[in-house]
């Protein structure tokens, strides 16, 4: 996005119900030698190695950010609009306890966060050398770690650079679970997050390697729209990217059950994303169903032609089929998405042992 473009999406509210906030914490910011499209457009807040705050809000509704008309602080001193709906202070390396951020509109609406940071984390060794690290996409990736007490089991995220649709980001590798030596298997590389993996990959030659510790959950704040606080922990450092690999991007499986050409067939068309988007269900016990739809043809026409001669006459017959679908009642597809729901419920339960959030608790989410 562009500068101009997000001051075009900015605009300005006193409404908190209008807005979705999300609250961070950074530890130890990467350096802007990796000139991701963070560094470019966060310029002076940007300041490598030290510790951030930071709160963003978005458009409730549709695309865009706000301004506050207000006032916002963070650990009570108050900090300016940075740009494009975000405000930030760097922070003292003496403050390592709970930030709290808190807006006060115009209209007299009021708005508290509090964000506690998480453990921090430090990359000892990249497949058993402490420096000019080298990784190979063929082969397994073994990292060495520091993680304090009472930070095991904490989930971890390993990141690499790419370059997608003009930005440069970190795309994720994968995400684990805290351990001091942590080996992901070589597939993982076939399996990477940058959108469009057949056109984008992970930047091969010059690259850094990101592990974030991080916790992240709801912001339970009644005044706003939608809230959520994030707390991260980094240690980043150069690496050289080499390796050639066929990456995946999903599975797909497409048929019919009987002839294409006959109205009882039935059509069906499976897929799967790589395992960073379509994670096995044994990583959790509690999922909900974001959306769940019915789609089908209503009307299909098709035509057939033969012809025949006799003398100088020749004769065509075309014959025309035509499967229209009968109009049905809303309560009738209401019916059945209900029973498929239920259906559904039902085998996930019994064949992954997955439980699903009811569909009422899932529309009431503010998320």
């Amino acid at each position: 996005m562009g500068n101009l473009t997000a001051k075009l999406l900015t605009g300005t509210t006193s409404d908190l119900s209008q807005v979705s906030a999300t609250a961070r914490f950074i530890r130890n910011t990467y350096p802007s030698e990796t000139a991701t499209t963070e560094v470019k457009f966060s310029g002076d807040l940007w300041q490598p190695g030290s510790n951030v705050a930071v709160i963003n809000f978005l458009k409730r509704q549709g695309i865009g950010m706000f301004q506050i008309d207000g006032e916002v602080r963070i650990n009570g001193e108050i900090v300016p609009h940075a740009m494009n709906g975000v405000y930030g202070k760097i922070l003292d390396d003496s403050q390592t306890g709970p930030v709290k951020f808190e807006i006060s509109t115009s209209t007299g609406q009021t708005a508290a966060f509090t964000v506690t940071p998480t453990a921090p984390i430090k990359i000892k060794s990249i497949n058993g050398k402490t420096d000019a690290y080298e990784i190979d996409m063929t082969k397994d990736l073994v990292l060495e770690l520091d993680n304090p007490n009472g930070s095991a089991g904490t989930p971890l995220r390993v990141a690499l650079l790419a370059d997608a649709v003009g930005t440069r980001a970190f795309y994720d590798l994968g995400i684990f679970s805290a351990r001091d030596r942590l080996v992901i298997p070589a597939a993982a590389f076939r399996h990477s997050a940058p959108p469009n993996a057949k056109f984008f990959t992970f930047n091969k030659g010059d690259n850094w390697l990101l592990v974030e510790r991080f916790t992240a959950g709801p912001g339970n704040e009644p005044a706003v729209g939608a809230g959520q606080i994030i707390s991260q922990s980094w240690d980043t450092v150069p690496v050289m990217l080499n390796g050639d690999v066929d990456v995946i991007e999903r599975i797909e499986v497409k048929g019919s059950l009987g002839d294409e050409d006959d109205k009882d067939a039935v059509f069906y068309s499976l897929n799967k994303p790589n395992a960073s988007y379509g994670r096995p269900f044994s990583s959790g016990k509690r999922f909900a169903i974001g959306s769940l739809s019915v789609r089908g043809t209503l009307r299909k026409q098709t035509s057939t032609s033969s012809s025949s001669t006799i003398g100088n006459t020749t004769t065509t017959t075309t014959t025309t089929t035509t499967w229209q679908f009968p109009e049905l009642p809303d309560a009738f597809w209401d019916q059945l998405l209900e029973s498929l729901h239920n259906d559904i419920s039902t085998l996930m339960h019994e064949r992954y042992g997955v439980r699903l959030v009811p569909t009422a608790q899932v529309v009431a989410s503010p998320m």
